[in-house]
């Protein structure tokens, strides 16, 4: 109870309106805040000049799912986003702001691991990819059923597949959900 009450803490709730841009690809890091998704579905989109609209969705994230939340890579290194999220509906989030994340991360360390182990994944596609002189951009799925897209600015989003355990904040914006 005194570590959920304490991440609660750290923690705001948003409304997000239909059709918000909330997080721009190429957004600088210091701009970006994590967003769990308690309600809602958001589309994720990647700048593609070979589309009518300059962009192409590359997924959609559901409130289901056990990983609904973006934004971690660019809260927790100094990556710029790589993609563009965009609200489809109102959404609810928790929003954990970069001013918070240090002290988020020492009460839950398995979150920043594994965000820092995405960023380490992220930049050995990207060496990859850039060594291959692939056509961008390209789909490719890790050993852990990832799926990364490189993006023509040489950034990379990943669509994470779903997991029956989750983490810690993961299980804790679940349980959230029951009290809003």
């Amino acid at each position: 109870l005194q570590l959920r009450l304490r991440l609660a803490s750290l923690l705001s709730i948003e409304l997000i309106p239909e059709g918000t841009a909330f997080i721009r690809q190429g957004q600088p890091p210091e701009e970006i805040s994590t967003y769990f998704l308690l309600h809602g579905f958001l589309n994720v989109f990647i700048a593609d000049s070979l589309q009518d609209s300059g962009q192409m969705n590359v997924g959609q994230i559901s409130f289901r799912e056990l990983r609904a939340h973006v934004g971690d890579l660019s809260t927790f290194s100094d990556m710029p986003a790589s993609a563009t999220v965009v609200s489809q509906g109102k959404c609810i989030c928790l929003v954990l702001r970069r001013e918070q994340a240090e002290e988020f991360s020492e009460l839950l360390p398995d979150f920043k691991k594994n965000a820092n182990a995405m960023a380490n994944e992220l930049h050995r596609l990207r060496s990859e990819l850039a060594a291959e002189g692939e056509a961008l951009p390209r789909a490719q799925t890790t050993s852990r059923g990832e799926t990364w897209w490189a993006l023509p600015a040489g950034g990379l989003v990943s669509t994470r597949p779903r997991d029956a355990e989750g983490s810690a904040v993961e299980r804790l914006a679940a349980e959230t959900r029951g009290f809003l």
